[in-house]
């Protein structure tokens, strides 16, 4: 398929639902249809985030990172519709949400394999540590998610759990990044600045693990499941590593880049 680029389309944001309309040629030369599922995965455009949506027979319907392609059939007054609805958490955890709430934003399409990608104006720049926060002797470790039914969690190491000094019931903030040229994902673990009512905030969680006597504190951070399905981490091994107030998953050797 060529790599055909369609005019610029505006975001409609409502409460936290971020949508925009697929062009119409678009539309047509992928022959979407309404319900049709549409799986939605991040990636590195030069120094911002874009997305990748795949619309073919490879994706689950069940996928956290899904959502239907919103149809409105042609009547004597308009056109035929075909609506793109982003995941809520994914436009929360991207700033995308943030960014049309505050700018008169847009997205150009262009096709692409199985599906297509858009890029957005202003530029999606995922937010950055500043370059003079202390650095955190902290060792950086390598793990796998744990998958339960419909979510997954980490488990925090001792010594990493210590330095962002971890409590149970803290609210986490998770983010989308970019570490080492790849998209990652950030747990922001200062308590004082997270709304704790946003869709992509998770509940610091804690066990008692050890032998009796000598028992220790454990903690689990849950990563939401669309993050994960987008990514594709089920069974990927991992960086976990410390900043200030954050916890950094990332898998830079296998990271999503175009």
């Amino acid at each position: 398929m060529p790599q055909t680029t369609y005019e610029r389309r505006p975001w409609v944001s409502a409460g936290r639902l971020v949508e925009s309309t697929v062009p119409a040629k678009l539309a047509a030369a992928l022959e979407l249809e309404g319900g049709q599922p549409a799986a939605f995965a991040p990636f590195v455009d030069g120094t911002e985030l874009a997305w990748r949506v795949t619309v073919d027979e490879t994706v689950d319907a069940d996928a956290s990172n899904v959502r239907n392609i919103k149809h409105r059939p042609a009547t004597d007054d308009a056109s035929e519709q075909h609506t793109l609805r982003v995941p809520v958490v994914l436009a929360a955890m991207s700033g995308l949400t943030r960014l049309i709430k505050g700018e008169s934003a847009t997205l150009t399409y262009k096709e692409a394999a199985a599906g297509f990608r858009f890029t957005m104006w202003p530029p999606l720049h995922p937010w950055t540590p500043p370059t003079d926060e202390p650095f955190l002797d902290v060792p950086t470790t390598t793990s796998q998610l744990v998958e339960l039914p419909d979510v997954y969690y980490v488990e925090v190491p001792t010594e990493q759990a210590r330095a962002l000094e971890l409590a149970a019931g803290d609210a986490v903030a998770w983010r989308l990044t970019i570490r080492d040229g790849a998209v990652a994902v950030v747990a922001d673990c200062d308590v004082d600045a997270v709304e704790v009512d946003a869709p992509h905030v998770r509940r610091v969680q804690s066990h008692m693990s050890g032998a009796e006597g000598r028992e220790i504190e454990q903690f689990r951070l849950y990563i939401p499941a669309a993050a994960v399905d987008a990514l594709g981490w089920q069974d990927a091994d991992l960086r976990v590593a410390v900043e200030h107030n954050r916890l950094v998953l990332s898998r830079p050797s296998a990271g999503i880049k175009e």
